[in-house]
Order: C-alpha cells, then sequence, then structure tokens
C-alpha cells in the first residue's frame, strides 16, 4: 500500500493541500503542533457576535478562496464587503483626514483626488502630479518598499499612505519591505514607462466588492476542510528512508512518501536542520512579524462611518489601524452592538484607551479579547524573490520535500490556497 503524503501544518495552506491530495484519491495525513486547527483563520462567537481572531477577508479580485469554498458546497455563503461604506480615514496631526478616494493602493487613479485631499502637503501634490511625466523607464535593483515610494512620490507619501497601508498586511517596516515582492505591479509600470500613475486611470475598476469572507466567519471553511487523518504533535525529527521520510511525532516513528512543509518558514527550517541543511539555512533568512489583535463589543455606541481608520507610525501611537467590524460586513453583530477590531504594533496594557485616544468612545466595551499571533507575519524584505528562487532551486536537491504557505508567493488567503494547489498538482503528476 503506498505510504501517505504529510503536511506538516494544519492552516489554511496544509488543509487546503490535505483536500486537493483527497479529491485525487491520494492519501495524506495532516499533523499539526497546536491544539486546533486553522492557524490564523479562527472565528468565535462572543456576545452575539462574529469575531475573527486573525484574518476576516481575502481579496475578491483572487478566485481560489471563493473557488474552494464553492468545490466545498460553501459558495452560498461567501459575502462581499459592504463598500457603499468603503471609507477609511488616516490620522495626520492628531486629527483624522479621510483617505482619498480613487487611490490603487499608493498610487492615485486622479490627481484631482490628490488635490483635493487634505491629507497631503503642497509638495507632495506637485510630486505626484510631476509623476505622471516621467518616462526614465527601465530594470532598476530590488529597494525597499519606502525607497521606491519616496522617489516617486516623496517621504510624505511614505509615512501616510504607504506606511499605514502595507502595515496592516505585512506588518512590517516600509524601510525594510521589498518593492518588487510586495509592489510588483508599479514596479513593472515602472520599468515599462517610467512613470507609475500614467496608464492607471485608464484600468477598469473590477465590478463588485472588494473583500469578500463567509456568511459565519471563515471558520467555516476551516470545518469544512478538516482532514481524514490529523495527527495532533510536534515533529521532533525527520529524515530520509531510503526512496521516502520518516518522522518522529509524539514519540512514535511515521513513515512518508513525501511531506509538504505548509508551517511557518522559520518551523520548516528547524525541521529540515539535519535533513536538507543548506535549504534550513536559506528558509531561516525568511523574516517574520508578529500581530497584536483585539476585539471590542460596545453596546449603543454612535455610529461609526466608513470602514475603520489607520494610524501611520509618524503619529507615534501604538495604535495600528481599526475596523469598524459592523460596517464592513453584514450579520457580524446584533442590533445595537458595535464589534471594533483594533490592531497594535505591540501588545497594548490598555486597547480601549489608546482607541479612544484616536475616537470619542464614552462607553465601556461589553467585551474585549485579545489576540497575539507571534511571528505569523512573512516579511518580504529586499531581495525576497532572489531568496525564493534559491530556495526553490535547493528545494528540487531534496526530493520528496515541499513547500507551500504565506512565507514564498503571496500572504493572503486565495495565495495559500493557490500554491497548496499547485503543490498537489505537481505531486499527482
Amino acid at each position: 500500500m503506498p505510504l501517505p503524503v504529510a503536511i506538516i501544518g494544519g492552516g489554511i495552506s496544509g488543509l487546503s493541500a490535505a483536500h486537493y491530495l483527497r479529491l485525487r484519491g491520494i492519501e495524506a495525513v495532516v499533523i499539526e503542533a497546536s491544539r486546533s486547527l486553522g492557524g490564523l483563520l479562527c472565528t468565535e462567537g462572543i456576545s452575539g457576535c462574529t469575531v475573527e481572531a486573525g484574518a476576516d477577508s481575502w481579496l475578491a479580485a483572487k478566485p481560489w478562496a471563493r473557488d474552494l469554498a464553492t468545490e466545498l458546497g460553501l459558495g452560498s455563503e461567501v459575502i462581499g464587503s459592504n463598500d457603499a461604506q468603503r471609507r477609511v480615514s488616516v490620522l495626520r496631526r492628531g486629527k483624522l483626514v479621510p483617505y482619498p478616494q480613487n487611490m490603487q493602493l499608493v498610487v492615485p487613479k486622479r490627481l484631482s483626488t490628490v488635490w483635493n485631499s487634505p491629507l497631503f502637503s503642497l509638495s507632495t501634490k506637485l510630486r505626484m502630479s510631476a509623476d505622471w511625466l516621467r518616462f526614465d523607464k527601465g530594470a532598476r535593483a530590488d529597494r525597499s518598499v519606502a525607497a521606491f515610494v519616496r522617489s516617486h512620490f516623496g517621504q510624505d507619501a511614505v509615512d501616510y499612505l504607504a506606511e499605514p497601508l502595507l502595515s496592516g498586511i505585512y506588518g512590517g517596516d516600509t524601510e525594510i519591505l521589498s518593492a518588487a515582492a510586495v509592489l510588483p505591479k508599479f514596479v513593472e509600470r515602472e520599468r515599462l514607462q517610467g512613470s507609475i500613475t500614467r496608464g492607471i486611470a485608464r484600468e477598469p475598476v473590477p465590478p463588485g466588492a472588494v473583500f469578500e469572507s463567509m456568511r459565519g466567519g471563515l471558520g467555516q471553511l476551516i470545518t469544512a476542510l478538516q482532514p481524514e487523518q490529523l495527527i495532533q504533535g510536534q515533529v521532533e525529527t525527520l529524515e530520509r528512508d531510503g526512496d521516502a521520510w520518516r518522522m518522529r511525532v509524539n514519540g512514535e516513528w511515521l513513515s512518508c512518501s513525501r511531506v509538504i512543509l505548509a508551517c511557518p518558514s522559520l518551523q520548516a527550517a528547524a525541521i529540515l536542520q539535519n535533513a536538507a541543511p543548506e535549504l534550513s539555512a536559506s528558509l531561516g533568512r525568511v523574516q517574520s512579524s508578529s500581530a497584536h489583535i483585539v476585539a471590542m463589543g460596545f453596546r449603543n455606541l454612535e455610529p461609526l462611518s466608513g470602514f475603520g481608520l489607520l494610524v501611520p507610525k509618524a503619529e507615534g501611537q501604538n495604535l495600528m489601524a481599526a475596523t469598524w467590524v459592523t460596517n464592513k460586513f453584514s450579520g457580524r453583530a446584533p442590533a445595537g452592538l458595535q464589534l471594533i477590531r483594533a490592531f497594535f504594533r505591540q501588545p497594548s496594557a490598555d486597547p480601549v484607551k489608546d482607541l479612544r485616544s484616536v475616537i470619542r468612545i464614552n462607553q465601556e466595551p461589553e467585551f474585549v479579547r485579545e489576540y497575539r499571533w507571534p511571528n505569523s507575519l512573512p516579511q518580504y524584505a529586499v531581495g525576497h524573490l532572489e531568496l525564493v528562487q534559491q530556495i526553490e532551486t535547493q528545494l528540487s536537491n531534496v526530493p520528496g520535500i515541499h513547500l507551500t504557505g504565506n512565507a514564498y508567493h503571496g500572504v493572503g488567503i486565495p495565495d495559500c490556497i493557490r500554491m497548496a494547489k499547485t503543490v498537489v498538482a505537481g505531486i499527482a503528476g
């Protein structure tokens, strides 16, 4: 009887891999060290609210999460964000300023948007307008997101556009993050045209909602992806076993035909330390940061407008961002209860006080729930694409070992599902 494929890691990447193996009739066993499956996809019910402990949605433009939900019979449970309310405020000099409309991440689709916004200084408005006339095209060496944005729009755009926006996705430092890995579309536009604004105005806006989620929370996906075989324990040793592999888990040996490492890159590096030391060393170079999320429920709060707010690091606050969950997705809280998720640079001693320093809230919260995710957000640092290429070259010399997860080719839920599907196609082929 063929040996099973062992999948180390029971987050969305590992569970998706197990699902696609099952569809192809390949036996798989999932090994997860923690007490529960799902990793950053974890939904709780608190005071009638649907509370996400980690990720709360995916980008609708990327189809793989929606496709997976449909395969699982949950297509009717996919919901879109309430984009009629999709407005965000940015804290500047202690005051909340509307984030300008018609922006594609850090790039304006209309220059009138820039000139009408109080978020930017006059010099920044001039720099953003001047980018339209840049023609110094050509390939450039990878550089940080901050250096890339600064070269086109100035420091003000780094502080009040790039940093607050990308901190919510990567939890990282724009002076470290790779422009080529994080903003590939704009880097390519610079290579072909010089300007990163020219032509953006001609790009059509995709129809439908920007974000999607599950009606009952992302935990619905995890419940539907429960693996047929699960071992809860830590992989202690991994070693070659003839043409196959074997590993010791909870003091017992398990033989497997292939191993899919769907765990964080640092954990993968530790597992491969003896079996593939060069690959292990490269995996250990993938940087990561931590996420600190606090969910709060307030009753009879004055209505909050938009999806939430961003707090740039330049404002000197521990609070990084806040989402008005009740506005972003319908059905997340009972009537009269406002659900808020706050994101912090460091664990907060008093998250309610930190939130009140930015917006006026007089009521005491009905509940406060804190979630800490250490080293959960990979940092695509300058040189990340070259590092991943090196990892994949080394991986080709270790037959039977496969890598998937958010540390390599995309941090979002759809990217993780896409990569897991690709790995399984390679195994089956």
